[in-house]
């Protein structure tokens, strides 16, 4: 059970809007993993560089260590499916028997169709708590939208459509 700060920390991050992004890689198991992940956020310019969060008891936490690339696919409104399908735990093992998949030139699966694709490389992995917080070098990035229109997430549940 949460403790009462906790808890009202949970419900003050309700009201937060997030981006819904899908990190994949190929582990340090050699097996594909992807999940969906809100809390991804800028870290620097110089180096280019992202923090991502991913709870310790997700299907990738075992995956990682400070050698694997990892890929960040930023979500499209209209790729809500995707962001299921990489959520679901019971959805682990067919989250890759689908077209939503490229490859990189590292064999790193990332959404093909996504708003933007940040290929990266763990600088650094804290376990903090619950979660791991991984630091992330971008090597390249791909992007695919003129006009932004990112797959938005809060109060626990998808928003509408966004454009700017």
């Amino acid at each position: 059970m949460l403790s009462d700060i906790s808890s009202s920390f949970r419900n003050i991050l309700k009201g937060l809007v997030y981006p819904v992004c899908v990190a994949s890689c190929k582990g340090s198991d050699l097996i594909n993993h992807a999940i969906t992940v809100s809390s991804v956020t800028s870290v620097s310019f110089e180096p280019a560089s992202l923090l991502v969060c991913i709870n310790s008891d997700s299907s990738m936490s075992n995956a990682m260590d400070e050698k694997i690339k990892l890929n960040i696919s930023f979500l499209h409104s209209s790729q809500k499916n995707i962001a299921d399908l990489c959520s679901n735990p019971a959805s682990k093992i067919r989250r890759f028997d689908n077209n939503f998949w490229n490859f990189d030139l590292n064999a790193n699966p990332y959404i093909k169709d996504a708003q933007g694709v940040a290929f990266c490389f763990i600088d650094k992995i804290i376990n903090h708590g619950t979660h791991q917080v991984l630091i992330l070098n971008l090597e390249n990035v791909l992007t695919k939208e003129a006009v932004p229109s990112p797959l938005l997430y809060g109060n626990q549940s998808y928003l509408e459509k966004f454009t700017f």
